[in-house]
């Protein structure tokens, strides 16, 4: 599926550490669709910003459809698991070294797999680091 994605998604960045994550984990075939699904969410994201990080007409299109609503496929964390979870949902950025908190996640319901990516997306920056794919980290 990593090896997919990397492939297919020149507009990702996905962290290193996600293999060592994934590993420990079964095999799904119906996860690994739906985590390629989101990604391919946030390939087409970037795809659709200008170089100044403004969406276009398509961008918003997608926004609206995976970012907006209550069952939202993509969504950034509750205060609360903020607060509880910081030190979980913070990564090692796989370009500078340093700390980076990711609180925004793509949503996998199958397995409850979690996607956490760097969003907003500063600007300049042409891909979207994606930090995890997981088990959901704020499992109470």
């Amino acid at each position: 599926m990593l090896e997919r994605a990397h492939a297919d998604f020149d507009r990702l960045i996905l962290a290193e550490p996600i293999v060592k994550v994934l590993e420990r984990q079964p095999f799904d075939v119906g996860v690994s669709r739906s985590i390629l699904d989101r990604l391919n969410v946030l390939q087409s994201l970037c795809q659709e910003t200008a170089s100044d990080g403004s969406l276009s007409k398509e961008g918003i299109e997608i926004h609206q459809q995976f970012f907006v609503g209550e069952k939202a496929q993509f969504s950034d964390e509750s205060d609360r698991n903020k607060n509880d979870f910081r030190n979980e949902m913070t990564f090692r950025d796989p370009i500078t070294g340093t700390d980076l908190f990711c609180p925004w996640l793509g949503k996998v319901k199958k397995g409850q797999f979690r996607i956490h990516f760097e969003w907003p997306r500063p600007q300049g920056q042409p891909q979207i680091k994606v930090l995890y794919i997981g088990p959901k980290i704020t499992k109470t």
